[in-house]
């Protein structure tokens, strides 16, 4: 594809739909087809109402599995084999937008959002020819939320399998927030799979076993099952998005209506084993181990730290510098390179799509 090619397509992709924030709340389900998808045009310019959480006496259940909320793209299933009976992984398959056939790109999601959020993203790799590969992990998403020990290795070989399911034998890997410590993993265990690593905005830079207290299990299942939505509005506001817009209300709302369904513990039981691994898996060792590129994408204003609220104030407050981290790290890298976005907190790619493009075009040049 020319310069000039490549610059229309993108263009037209950037047009396409916005993200599973300005979705509607109670859609149908996705259709379960056989065929990738390609994302349907909207006319540019075109842009959905921003939801906002009404009252919670007004909400519907929304099911753990997230049965019957759309994702951007059909959805398919992949029977995962070392869990219990009956646990599959969710996953989209969106092909290349001008093509048939393209290089892949494996999107690994972060641990507060579905797979979903990565709409924009994908369209636009869609746009440059790229077949984009989408997955819930286990736990995660419209994914089972199977009772059983999760692990980093867990998820990334699901992952492997799922590639190696589609005939994908090598990929761009890119991970968000947890789905970095998830990439790298999957990037140490099957370098021959990724031929390139993008972080956005990764946890595990820093060591936060040497910095943040343990907590058990019970004492995060008892914080979880009592949090409110509003309290969830500021957890996302502090750890996320220091720009808080309306659409960000989706998520909110997403997390709200699952805790209207019965099922509700068994998500918390499966979302406190993340935060269970991410206290105890640093990667920045891993990450200067690895043969192939390794960009990190982090956003100025991020500070999430896992468990920064239970260290001590005076390490509180070093906690979460990750665009610092990653500067530091990239030199250490055999192919590293850091890019710092200006204004922008944990996940730029929602925060600002323009700019996060413009950085991912970079990293994969």
């Amino acid at each position: 594809m020319t310069p000039i090619d490549r610059r229309s397509a993108l263009a037209f992709g950037l047009a396409l739909p916005l993200a599973l924030a300005t979705r509607a709340l109670a859609a149908p389900p996705a259709t379960l087809g056989d065929a990738p998808a390609t994302p349907p045009p909207l006319p540019p310019g075109s842009t959905a109402p921003p939801r906002v959480l009404v009252a919670p006496e007004k909400l519907a259940p929304l099911d753990i599995e997230m049965r019957g909320y759309e994702y951007p793209f059909p959805v398919k299933f992949f029977p995962i084999k070392d869990a219990p009976a009956g646990t599959r992984m969710a996953y989209m398959d969106v092909k290349p937008m001008l093509g048939d056939t393209g290089p892949a790109a494996i999107l690994m999601h972060g641990r507060n959002f579905p797979s979903s959020y990565w709409e924009r993203v994908a369209t636009a790799l869609s746009a440059r020819g790229y077949r984009v590969i989408i997955p819930d992990q286990v736990g995660f998403g419209k994914s089972t939320k199977a009772e059983m020990p999760y692990s980093f290795a867990f998820w990334a070989e699901n992952t492997a399998a799922l590639a190696a399911q589609l005939k994908v034998k090598s990929a761009v890997v890119i991970g968000h927030s947890i789905g970095g410590i998830m990439a790298t993993t999957l990037a140490a265990a099957h370098p021959e799979l990724v031929s390139r690593l993008v972080l956005e905005d990764p946890l595990g830079l820093e060591d936060y076993r040497t910095l943040v207290p343990e907590v058990t299990d019970d004492f995060l299942f008892d914080r979880e099952t009592k949090l409110t939505p509003d309290a969830y509005r500021e957890f996302l506001k502090t750890s996320y998005f220091p720009n808080f817009k309306p659409e960000y209300e989706a998520y909110v709302t997403i997390r709200a209506r699952q805790m209207l369904d019965k099922k509700y513990p068994q998500w918390v039981r499966s979302y406190i084993q993340s935060y269970q691994l991410l206290h105890k898996t640093p990667i920045a060792a891993t990450l200067a181990s690895l043969p192939m590129p390794v960009t990190m994408i982090v956003g100025e204003k991020d500070n999430n730290a896992p468990g920064k609220a239970y260290a001590p104030e005076a390490v509180r407050a070093q906690l979460g510098k990750n665009a610092d981290l990653a500067v530091a790290l990239a030199p250490k890298l055999k192919k590293g390179a850091a890019i710092t976005l200006a204004g922008l907190g944990h996940v730029p790619h929602l925060d600002d799509i323009a700019a996060f493009d413009t950085a991912l075009e970079k990293a994969l040049a």
